[in-house]
């Protein structure tokens, strides 16, 4: 999903994790919520049953929120100096993000086989593609023992031709 706000900028919402975007469930609902997180239940269930969906442009802070009939409002903040950063994680830059890398012999000639990712913690992100295996297995070891040690990971997985060669939760 896309979103032109009206002082140019582009929200972007095509993946998870998203730092300016956020759940909003009403205060009516927190409670239902809640005993609905509690039970039986399946992930999706507070995000599609319970919540509305809100994104902010961090260009100029202007909140945008859908309504129960998938609508999307405009809200203008009163003053120029609103945080751009409204919606994202209360833990800041201790954030639990994950770790990603992909192996995959190149059916396209000019892509790089390897492919290794991030997004943890406040600015800690990053992307990197890799011509050989071993430089990929090496830089997905190093990064998952700096994430992991700095105490911002979440998960992490490393996927070779088809099948997961590592894969670590912090919940496991």
């Amino acid at each position: 999903m896309k979103i032109a706000c009206v002082c140019g900028g582009l929200i972007v919402d095509n993946t998870d994790y998203v730092s300016n975007k956020a759940h909003l469930i009403a205060d009516q609902d927190w409670d239902d919520a809640l005993d609905d997180a509690a039970g039986e239940w399946h992930p999706d269930n507070l995000a599609r049953k319970w919540s509305r969906l809100m994104w902010q442009c961090r260009r100029c802070g202007r909140l945008y929120v859908d309504d129960p009939t998938g609508t999307v409002h405009r809200f203008d903040p009163a003053e120029s100096t609103v945080p751009h950063d409204l919606l994202a994680s209360a833990r800041g830059a201790r954030w639990p993000g994950f770790l990603r890398g992909r192996w995959q012999a190149p059916v396209i000639s000019d892509r790089s086989p390897g492919e290794l990712w991030w997004q943890c913690g406040k600015d800690d992100s990053g992307f990197e593609d890799l011509v050989s295996w071993e430089e990929l297995e090496r830089r997905y070891y190093e990064e998952f023992q700096r994430l992991h040690d700095l105490g911002i990971l979440r998960s992490a997985f490393l996927w070779v031709d088809g099948g997961m060669s590592h894969q670590w939760s912090s919940v496991e």
